[in-house]
This record gives structure tokens, sequence and C-alpha cells, in this order.
């Protein structure tokens, strides 16, 4: 199987300077575009399988130059002059790279479940009956098939409600439109994380 990291694109180091916070770190981040600075971090791949987060102390629009503190807990080998090392967005997750790596995903109909409502700090919330309310929360009612959609991971598609009626899921709950299961997961792409 490819290795979808190298759909990602690269963060080029140049140097490393160590102080007493772990280390600054000074690179090209390629790919890196106006609409993905609204961040202060992004998902460096340390490994093909670890991901850490290094904050952004100063970067240089257009041309992708940035300086990067990683904390001393997150400093690893592979972080050194003239690596490259893959990076994606602070919109995406580290399980979204899971989900579409270990591709085991079942098509389902969505049918609407049990909603449980609850409070929590004077907010309001659901979640689906196979869930369990967050710690310190308080539970106010159960609303019979109150949880009547599902956002696909990808593109945030509604499955179920007014949405597709079938999705894709896999072992950790999460779901997948019918086009972005065509699109990504068939065949292991990462491609829909570049420039965003």
């Amino acid at each position: 199987m490819k290795d979808s990291l190298q759909e990602l694109p690269v963060l080029q180091i140049i140097d490393v300077t160590p102080n007493d916070d772990g280390a600054i770190i000074r690179g090209k981040l390629e790919g890196w575009s106006h609409n993905s600075d609204r961040g202060t971090w992004f998902w460096l791949w340390a490994s093909n399988t670890e991901a850490i987060i290094p904050v952004i102390q100063a970067l240089e629009l257009p041309s992708g130059m940035v300086t990067v503190l990683v904390s001393k807990s997150e400093m690893r080998e592979t972080i050194r002059p003239g690596a490259n090392l893959h990076w994606m967005s602070s919109y995406w997750r580290d399980y979204h790279v899971a989900m579409i790596r270990d591709g085991i995903w079942n098509k389902r109909e969505f049918k609407p479940e049990d909603a449980i409502h609850f409070e929590l700090d004077g907010k309001k919330g659901s979640i689906s009956i196979r869930s369990t309310i967050p710690a310190g929360a308080r539970q106010t009612h159960i609303e019979s098939r109150g949880w009547d959609h599902e956002h696909c991971e990808i593109c945030s598609g509604t499955i179920g409600g007014r949405g597709s009626s079938c999705g894709y899921i896999n072992d950790k709950q999460r779901w997948l439109c019918p086009e972005c299961y065509e699109r990504w997961a068939v065949p292991r792409s990462l491609k829909f994380m570049v420039g965003t």
C-alpha cells in the first residue's frame, strides 16, 4: 500500500535551535496558502505514524517561511536541519489520517436514534444515545429519534435527515458520505487535506 503521507506538503527544516522550552525550528512550508494562515499551529508528522503540534512564532507570506516552537516533550530525532517532514492544516485532526489509512468502512443506512440532551456550564448540548454525556454535565431529557443525522468527516455533508440516506461508517463511529468514500477512502488518499 502506498504511503498516504506522501500526498501531503512538507516542512523543509533549515535550522533547529534548542532552548529551555524545546526548540525553535526555522523552515519553509510547501503548499502554505493564504487560506491556511488562520491558525497559530499545524500538524507536523514527526514520523509516519506520529503527529506533533508546532506553534507558529512567525510566518512570512506568500513565501511560507516559518519559525515555530516545538515543545521539549514533542522533540523527536527526525526534527533536524535538512529534514523534510509532512504537515497538514490545523483544520484537520490526526484521526482523519488514521481513518483513511485504516480503510475499514461499512455501508449503512442511517436510522434516527434517541438523543440525550444535557447542560454543561450553562450551555445546552445533545448527543446520540450511544454516547456518554460529558463529565460534569446534567442530563435534561431524552428525545425520541432526536438524533436524526450525522455529518461526513471530510465534506460535512449530511447523512440521514435531508441528506443521503446511506453512508459509510467505521469502528470509531465516524461517517463518510458516499461521494467522499469513493473519492478518498477507496483509494486511501489524503489529497482532500492539501490546500486547506
